[in-house]
């Protein structure tokens, strides 16, 4: 990844600013920008024992950039993610490490997209977290489900009516996926 600027790391660090309520969220985001994870490229340079090779292919130097974006064992993860948001936004967007690791969009983003797609992005990065040394990879309805549990969050957390309508519009392009629908033994539906 290029050199970031002190105005590209501001923009990161707030990049969750006014679309997210939950603290959780904001916290495992600023997690990754933090570099708070320790892969196993970075282990090696504190226990020279430790194997620095990525734990999920086996194969490549486990430094930040492989283990959360180019590791092969999560790419259907990224190609996941990537086609849901171009099925949002009704256009085609190129997903880069700049915006999964650091949510920072180019400016031929619209800002409903760039909204909609850092929550989206946070939970595919958050199912990366959860399964952080297995070879795992996560599917597509755990992706779904995830989101759908953000979306959960926030209306829970949504205390007025006009926060109630800046949340409708924000998940608006979701919502019009229906995937909350299709999610089975969840016991929740939206209407």
């Amino acid at each position: 990844m290029p050199r970031l600027t002190d105005e590209q790391w501001l923009k990161s660090l707030n990049a969750l600013r006014g679309i997210t309520s939950c603290f959780s969220h904001v916290e495992a985001h600023k997690k990754v920008v933090y570099r708070w994870y320790l892969t196993p490229h970075r282990l090696n340079k504190i226990y020279c024992t430790v194997n620095p090779k990525c734990w999920r292919c086996g194969t490549h130097d486990g430094h930040m950039t492989h283990i959360w974006w180019e590791c092969e064992a999560i790419k259907p993860l990224w190609t996941q993610v990537q086609a849901l948001l171009n099925t949002i936004a009704n256009e085609t967007h190129l997903l880069s490490p700049m915006i999964a690791l650091l949510l920072l969009f180019p400016d031929t983003w619209r800002l409903e997209t760039r909204k909609i797609a850092s929550l989206i992005i946070l939970a595919a990065r958050n199912l990366l977290a959860l399964h952080w040394k297995d070879t795992y990879c996560p599917t597509n309805k755990e992706l779904i489900d995830k989101v759908y549990q953000y979306y959960q969050y926030e209306v829970l957390s949504s205390d007025s009516y006009v926060k109630t309508r800046k949340l409708e519009e924000l998940w608006k392009p979701w919502l019009a996926l229906n995937y909350h629908r299709k999610s089975k033994g969840r016991g929740v539906v939206h209407d």
